[in-house]
This record gives C-alpha cells, sequence and structure tokens, in this order.
C-alpha cells in the first residue's frame, strides 16, 4: 500500500525540434506514477500546447479506460506498455473539428494490454501518420482496428518504405485499411 496519491506530472520543453511536422514548438511531456486508476487529460490540460507522452510515462498504471484528446500528439515507445496487469479495457482517439489528433504512436505503445482485446473497435483516426511496429501487440489475444488514414506510414520517418513494421504483432485485424500503391 502506498503512503502517497498516485500523481501525474507535467513539463513544458520549450522550443521542442522534434515535433511531428518538424516546426520547433513549446509542448508539455507528461508522465504518471504506476499506482494511477484513471486520468483525465482533459482536466489536467486546456489544450494550449501539445502534448506528447515521454518513454514508459504511464506504463504499469492500473487505467482502464484510456481517452486521448486531439492535443495528445505523440505516444513515445511504452507509453502504455503492461508488465503486471491487465491492462487498459479501452482506448479513444479523439480529434477536433479539423481532423487534428494523435500524430505518431511508436513502437509498444499499447503493448501487452490483453483486455484492449475486447473493445469492439479502435478508430486510428486520419491525423495519424506513423504507426510503429509491435504499438498494439498482445501476447494473447488480438484487437480490432480501424485506420482511417491510408497514408499511415508502418514504421518512423526512418523507416526504409520496403520494410513495413506490424503494429498488431502478436495478432489483430485491421478493417478498412487502404493499402496505398
Amino acid at each position: 500500500i502506498s503512503e502517497y496519491d498516485a500523481e501525474v506530472y507535467a513539463y513544458i520543453e520549450e522550443n521542442y525540434q522534434n515535433t511531428v511536422d518538424g516546426t520547433p514548438r513549446d509542448v508539455i511531456f507528461v508522465f504518471g506514477d504506476c499506482g494511477l486508476s484513471s486520468v483525465d487529460f482533459h482536466q489536467l490540460f486546456d489544450g494550449t500546447y501539445d502534448v506528447y507522452m515521454n518513454i514508459a510515462s504511464f506504463n504499469d498504471t492500473d487505467i482502464k479506460d484510456l481517452v486521448l484528446p486531439s492535443f495528445v500528439k505523440e505516444l513515445k515507445e511504452r507509453s502504455f506498455y503492461v508488465y503486471l496487469s491487465e491492462g487498459l479495457s479501452s482506448v479513444t482517439f479523439e480529434t477536433d473539428a479539423q481532423g487534428n489528433g494523435i500524430e505518431r504512436i511508436e513502437g509498444g505503445a499499447f503493448t501487452n494490454n490483453k483486455n484492449l482485446s475486447k473493445q469492439d473497435l479502435i478508430v486510428i483516426p486520419h491525423s495519424c501518420k506513423y504507426l510503429e511496429g509491435y504499438a498494439f501487440g498482445t501476447y494473447d489475444g488480438s484487437v480490432n482496428a480501424r485506420i482511417d488514414n491510408p497514408d499511415v506510414r508502418f514504421g518512423d520517418e526512418y523507416t526504409n518504405a520496403d520494410k513495413v513494421e506490424n503494429p498488431f504483432a502478436g495478432g489483430g485485424t485491421v478493417i478498412a485499411y487502404r493499402y496505398k500503391s
């Protein structure tokens, strides 16, 4: 039993150079304690800054239902990776009226979240430009996903175009993805 409440921490990275669109700007990096059972990004941030999740920023939390607002732009490696718990039961990616939302989901971001297989459909919005290997990888069970961007890159901006990374390694059903020839 913890002697303190689980918390969320954030800091502003001024003139951040590695934004998804390549334009340097101030962004917020956020991470949380393992003991978190819920997080409401709408209550924590007003959308003034883009929000980026750092490597392993919320891994092994007890969060069950996750809503990522349109101002969350990037999930770095293992952002919501699970070691010890069953993990998330649902994840929702919101977009704003202009279609802006998540832009990059790095490798292992949701790996081992076994309960995501119970979600009917994970919608990865048109705003997502990069979906890296094993982003939704599972060891048992699979996820059902719809990828709304036919130009999404399976890998990062440095991955050879001939080498495609599987974001659903371990099992998954992709619905309504159009291969761009």
